[in-house]
């Protein structure tokens, strides 16, 4: 087989990975129409489901309660541009994690990378208490990493440098939560509005040099590594040229 041939394959191959993973997305998006309360039941094994076809060995149990817990801690809180229930920006982390076949250890914190960061101050001890009651230190951790703590604007930076020195370190997956995090936010950016004396072109621009600037050096180390089952920076460069 030809070096021209097997690029070829790959990249029809990358083309399907990316057709299904998106599938799933909005797939997922849609269940905010079926289910006006996002505390109903329903939603919560609907979205379990679609995990599950993603990544057939995924602990059930464990996401389960993740992703309840993932509700009640939005609940009633701020909403995506798109008029979602912010959650659904958390489960699509979550899937994309299961999408890249990833462990369930990591796929949880991915579905909480937010949580810290949304949760008001006053609220914020019961919410660590309840992570920590569901799960361990390690997941608590990962989630912690991957927040953006920082109130000026080189939080994007701050995070870059933590998460470079994990890579450093031969930690992989504090990386991946991020990237997943990224493509579920470039996936949505044209449901961004107006902000902050910002037009939605503008803050869509940002979003994607920040990615650029930050998020696709580390997803190439990633992609370095072959350990994935689909290319990270080649689909982020397609999503911010969309």
């Amino acid at each position: 087989m030809t070096a021209e041939l097997v690029q070829t394959c790959q990249e029809e191959e990358q083309s399907k990975l990316i057709h299904k993973l998106e599938s799933g997305l909005d797939r997922i998006d849609s269940l905010f129409n079926i289910y006006s309360n996002d505390l109903d039941p329903g939603l919560i094994i609907d979205v379990l489901s679609i995990f599950r076809e993603a990544k057939p060995s995924i602990d059930a149990d464990k996401v389960r309660i993740c992703l309840e817990r993932a509700v009640r801690f939005h609940h009633k809180s701020k909403k995506r541009d798109s008029k979602r229930p912010y959650v659904v920006h958390s489960f699509d982390t979550g899937y994309v994690l299961a999408f890249l076949e990833q462990p369930d250890n990591i796929i949880i914190p991915g579905v909480f990378h937010d949580v810290l960061e949304e949760t008001k101050k006053k609220y914020l001890v019961d919410v660590i208490s309840d992570i920590k009651h569901y799960y361990n230190e390690d997941i608590f951790f990962s989630a912690f990493e991957v927040s953006e703590f920082s109130t000026d604007h080189n939080k994007d930076a701050d995070v870059y440098a933590r998460l470079e020195k994990h890579l450093d370190e031969g930690d992989d997956f504090f990386t991946i939560i991020k990237i997943a995090d990224n493509i579920s936010n470039l996936y949505t950016k044209k449901e961004m509005l107006a902000k902050n004396g910002l037009n939605a072109e503008e803050r869509q621009q940002i979003f994607g040099e920040t990615t650029r600037k930050f998020w696709m050096p580390l997803a190439q180390r990633i992609d370095d590594k072959n350990n994935l089952n689909m290319k990270l920076v080649p689909y982020l460069n397609e999503l911010v040229e969309r």
